[in-house]
């Protein structure tokens, strides 16, 4: 059993405190789950709701989310509803679940500001028709979630920006912001810089090449 599934069954506890209708499952060389039903509370506090769900360890807790599975059949496997073919759901973009990952995500705070509030947005689509916020599906999605951390919808200004965090060097704290903003860079983009060096080289990159074809 590798490390991250040994800190899955060990955060699970806590976990099973917190919503009474999840279970821990141990299967033999598979990874540890948490299957059962998830509710959901509305401000008052009083359960409205609930999903049958799977959450599955992942291979690698500091790098990707734990697997999100539907299995009430609730929710269609289709792009337009985030969900991928094999009922996988898309909780958030690439880079975002990077970057969470690597900073250090509880299994409980995933759980709490992740997987509940997209099962909330989950049951308003099947009331209303339409998400309240909805964020664009694959790789759109995930330049818009870029565009917002680097605070720009300027695709020139991304490519520059991101080109900058793939080979320049961080400036100190007292300098201007490599933006060009003339701000002071532990005003203006450090967050950005710091929060996008945590994605692995190559997706920048990949990222900037989308960019360039686009």
């Amino acid at each position: 059993m590798n490390t991250s599934w040994e800190r899955f069954i060990g955060e699970s506890q806590e976990i099973l405190t917190h919503f009474s209708k999840l279970e821990l499952i141990i299967p033999e060389n598979e990874p540890p789950q948490l299957s059962g039903a998830l509710e959901l509370e509305n401000t008052a506090g009083d359960i409205y709701d609930q999903y049958q769900v799977k959450v599955v360890a992942s291979d690698d807790s500091s790098t990707w989310f734990p697997g999100v599975f539907e299995v009430g059949g609730r929710l269609p496997h289709n792009s337009d509803w985030h969900v991928f073919e094999d009922g996988h759901c898309c909780i958030k973009p690439i880079p975002e679940q990077i970057i969470l990952c690597r900073k250090g995500l509880p299994l409980l705070q995933f759980i709490q500001e992740h997987v509940l509030p997209y099962f909330h947005a989950q049951k308003f689509r099947e009331q209303h028709g339409y998400y309240l916020h909805e964020r664009s599906h694959g790789e759109l999605g995930n330049l818009e979630y870029i565009a917002g951390v680097l605070k720009t919808q300027s695709r020139a200004s991304m490519r520059q920006y991101l080109w900058y965090i793939l080979h320049g060097r961080e400036p100190s704290r007292s300098n201007r912001c490599f933006c060009g903003s003339r701000k002071l860079y532990r005003y203006c983009h450090r967050d950005a810089y710091r929060n996008l060096c945590l994605l692995p080289k190559e997706l920048i990159y990949k990222y900037v090449k989308i960019i360039d074809t686009s």
